[in-house]
């Protein structure tokens, strides 16, 4: 064997071996995988002939200067810092695709573009950036398997591990120098010689339990890169999903972007509108209940200056049997639509926007503010007095007609009632009050008196009869105001 190996030698090494074999005389051509062929004892002896070294010993202090064990250990350490190398590089590619596709929650602008949906006006950009945090998916490799990358770090770390553990047997080194010098020439006789300088040198031995401490746990630790890599995209994996979710939750939609109920500013905002509808609503009950129950006994005393004002009934004396009640309705306007606020129904809007929902809440925005608060009934005043004008003008005419009917039979009554007086007067006529007569207005026959009763009748039947009829009107029914 030779002292030097072609790989590893250099011009003033080359020159020094080419000087020294003129000398000796002894041609000494390098082997197939660079060690040189001499004698073990000083260059002046003789070599056997056959092209070995007569000492084993002396070969391997001849080859001792050429540290050929480091080196062969130095290709060891550089499969393992290949593999660390891979493995750091596909960690890096990994992570940044991790990273890629991970999207973080921006609270700031999440809540502040919630808070202010409806007030501020959001750019196309805005809009975009909120989808992507609504809408958050992550689409990273989750295992580093599931990249092109694996299998470079995977046959590296499978490589180093490998020679790690050949470098401790000596078949496995004789694989070893087959692997890093392997000529056709190269036969398993100069592998022996070059494993005796692997094996046997000290410092080759140092080299070597170096190497193998480093790269015992190889395999191992690439388990748990693998591990890490797969850990790191489960985070990223959880951030994105947080990020949907907070955003989901900050608007009040599920995973499937249906409302909830839970929580969320599309609830709040419910809520608070139709905590206005409900408040509305007992008012205008209550104020109908009021006005009712004061139409109803007909003493307005109860009613505020304004409800009377509203009612329109300023001058109405007699109620005429006319039932006010029913002119008095309560507001059937008040709902989402009309009670919330033009404010509020922008708001609206724009949260169904970033949600990605139809305004089905306060879809019609021209209804917006139009229930008045005091406006929580109306009563029809100018009917109301239309109807009392009727019923007076029957009760007039009625009282017209009595009038009429009463004096025709007041003025028979005076008749009689004279002609009785003047024949107890003995005046006119022989006759007396008790005399039979017959009465041509009705073709009734009896004495005077009784004519004259019958019409004192009738004029007492036909007062009772318009009596009657008077105290079924209401004309004597008034509202009391003080």
């Amino acid at each position: 064997m030779a002292v030097e190996y072609n790989q590893f030698e250099s011009e003033d090494e080359r020159r020094r071996r080419e000087e020294a074999e003129s000398q000796s005389g002894q041609t000494q051509s390098p082997s197939e995988n660079g060690v040189i062929a001499g004698s073990s004892e000083p260059a002046a002896k003789k070599s056997t002939g056959s092209g070995s070294w007569t000492n084993l010993e002396s070969y391997m202090e001849a080859n001792k200067p050429q540290a050929f064990g480091q080196k062969v250990a130095g290709l060891v350490d550089s499969d393992i810092d290949s593999a660390r190398n891979q493995q750091a590089a596909s960690a890096t590619g990994f992570k940044k695709q991790v990273d890629d596709n991970t999207t973080n929650f921006d609270n700031e602008f999440v809540t502040g573009t919630v808070a202010n949906a409806g007030s501020t006006a959001l750019s196309d950009a805005d809009k975009l950036k909120f989808k992507k945090q609504k809408d958050a998916e992550f689409k990273g490799p989750g295992q580093l398997a599931d990249t092109d990358a694996y299998t470079d770090a995977y046959k590296k770390t499978q490589k180093a591990s490998d020679v790690v553990k050949s470098s401790k047997t000596e078949p496995g080194r004789f694989a070893l120098l087959d692997n890093y010098f392997a000529r056709p020439t190269y036969g398993r006789g100069e592998k022996a010689l070059d494993n005796l300088l692997v094996q046997n040198d000290e410092g080759s031995r140092e080299a070597f339990g170096a190497v193998q401490e480093k790269g015992k746990n190889l395999n191992p630790e690439f388990d748990t890169y693998l591990k890490s890599l797969g850990d790191y995209s489960a985070a990223g994996k959880a951030t994105t999903a947080g990020t949907r979710a907070s955003t989901r939750a900050s608007l009040g939609i599920d995973e499937a972007g249906n409302l909830t109920n839970e929580s969320g500013a599309i609830k709040s905002l419910n809520e608070a509108v139709d905590s206005k509808v409900t408040a509305r609503g007992q008012k205008r009950d209550k104020d109908v209940s009021d006005i009712n129950t004061a139409l109803t006994s007909r003493d307005l005393r109860g009613l505020s200056p304004e409800m009377l004002a509203s009612l329109g009934i300023d001058g109405v004396d007699g109620l005429y049997g006319v039932n006010a009640n029913s002119y008095l309705t309560g507001n059937t306007n008040i709902n989402r639509n009309t009670v919330a606020s033009p404010a509020e129904q922008a708001r609206a809007a724009a949260l169904s926007e970033l949600a990605g929902l139809e305004n089905s809440f306060l879809p019609d925005a021209s209804l917006a503010g139009t229930a008045d608060d005091e406006q929580t009934y109306a009563f029809d005043g100018a009917g109301f007095k239309t109807a009392i004008s009727g019923a007076k003008g029957d009760v007039d005419r009625a009282t017209s007609a009595h009038a009429t009917r009463t004096a025709g039979i007041q003025n028979s009554i005076n008749t009689w009632q004279n002609m009785i007086t003047n024949l107890n007067n003995g005046v006119g006529s022989r006759q007396s009050p008790d005399d039979i007569v017959t009465d041509k207005a009705t073709g009734m026959t009896g004495s005077y008196n009784d004519i004259w009763r019958y019409y004192m009748n009738q004029l007492d039947a036909a007062n009772s009869e318009f009596s009657q009829y008077m105290a079924g009107t209401g004309a004597d029914d008034r509202f009391r105001r003080s």
